[in-house]
């Protein structure tokens, strides 16, 4: 007989000082929760984590998956969006599938999401970039 709730913990660290922290955890009702932080070290990079929780049984089965993303964190040089952040998603699944569980995986990581366009056209990154010109201007003269 399996002991509810069901835990999964799993880190990832990114050599860029990217960072993502997680615990998922299923109840015998079949609710999923998690609580899940990103964060950056770095002054230049942000980046997009995410997870996957995989709820499986004793055959090593998969009974549900669940994917959580975007996780994304800014730069710490964005000084005007978070560079952590803590999720709780929840998700529910059929109690009967989760009656069935004996174990559950979660899985964080680099999920990247292209986000160029995002960030150009951000009114607060073009107020940034157009002062830019005139600082420099003012350093020069």
């Amino acid at each position: 007989m399996t002991d509810f709730p069901l835990h999964a913990h799993d880190e990832w660290t990114g050599g860029d000082g990217f960072h993502l922290t997680g615990d998922a955890y299923l109840t015998q009702q079949g609710q999923l929760r998690a609580e899940i932080s990103t964060w950056t070290a770095s002054w230049v990079l942000g980046f997009t984590g995410g997870a996957n929780v995989l709820v499986a049984d004793s055959g090593g089965n998969i009974l549900h998956r669940w994917q959580i993303w975007p996780l994304g964190v800014d730069a710490l040089a964005v000084w005007w969006k978070p560079s952590r952040r803590t999720d709780y998603p929840e998700d529910q699944i059929d109690p009967v599938l989760a009656a069935k569980a004996t174990s559950l995986t979660l899985t964080v990581g680099h999920f990247p999401k292209p986000r160029w366009d995002e960030i150009l056209k951000d009114p607060a990154f073009q107020t940034v970039s157009g002062l830019i010109p005139a600082l420099i201007d003012l350093i020069i003269d």
